[in-house]
């Protein structure tokens, strides 16, 4: 319940920030950012990660971070 009320207490004191996306004269380009490490977590799961955005210094659009359903046994 504390947990909860953290999280309520959070989303009240940032209820006005939010992404902005401009309209740009130059082509906007995706781009896409990839990383992952090999089972260094005390149970050898793997975490993968990508991230994706619009320009250069804009935010990003998309991401997401897990960590792996099976134990690294290779790094292939």
């Amino acid at each position: 319940m504390t947990m909860a009320k953290h999280v309520l207490l959070y989303l009240k004191g940032t209820i006005d920030y939010g992404l902005v996306f401009r309209k740009y004269d130059v082509n906007t380009n995706l781009t896409g950012f990839c990383d992952g490490d090999w089972g260094n977590s005390q149970d050898r799961r793997s975490i993968t990660g990508y991230g994706f955005c619009l320009s250069k210094s804009g935010p990003l659009i998309s991401w997401k971070c897990r960590k792996q359903p099976i134990v690294a046994l290779s790094s292939v």
